[in-house]
């Protein structure tokens, strides 16, 4: 019997958690690649212009390369593709491209620390959702990250997909408790 698609979803981030964040940031591509071939990683990986691009399918990869490195405005569709609510990516439409970083940090600096939509330490691996929300109260990414944060809870893995999941509930636990 196969497996069914929480369990299929489950090995696929452990791989990908467990064996490269928090760290992974730090982590170069070429040593990224070599883990990826030897798990065995259940996804298609490639690296163009110095970015490595994952994805589930050849054809959602070949999507998001052409998309991510389109010369015209493309934030709408890339937040599509990764699963973005349409509100947030329309936001991100008019923020525009390169100044997202610094809309992220104004975002940052609007909400509660430790609140579901809290994406301050997203680099260091300590994030329920990846996307700038279009605002603090933005329901679909509030529902995201709660339902994220629920499976999470019962997720199991490696010691250090483990240990990165105690420290992600344990930094947004406020938040279940006062919602």
């Amino acid at each position: 019997m196969g497996k069914d698609a929480k369990e299929e979803d489950m090995n696929f981030w452990d791989i990908c958690m467990g064996e490269f964040c928090p760290e992974s940031s730090k982590v170069d591509v070429g040593t990224l690649i070599r883990k990826l071939d030897d798990l065995a990683f259940p996804g298609f990986f490639k690296v163009f212009e110095g970015m490595l691009y994952i994805a589930r399918t050849p054809l959602m990869l070949d999507n998001l390369i052409k998309t991510d490195n389109d010369i015209f405005p493309h934030e709408i569709s890339l937040g599509k593709i990764l699963g973005y609510p349409n509100c947030c990516a329309r936001n991100i439409q008019k923020v525009g491209e390169k100044n997202i970083d610094e809309h992220n940090s104004q975002f940052n600096k609007s909400i509660q620390k430790h609140s579901f939509l809290d994406i301050s330490r997203y680099t260091q691996g300590v994030g329920l959702i990846s996307h700038v929300p279009c605002s603090p109260s933005c329901k679909i990414s509030l529902r995201q990250a709660y339902e994220f944060y629920c499976s999470l809870k019962n997720a199991v893995g490696t010691q250090k997909f483990c240990d990165w999941r105690n420290d992600v509930i344990k930094y947004f636990a406020y938040s279940e408790k006062h919602p």
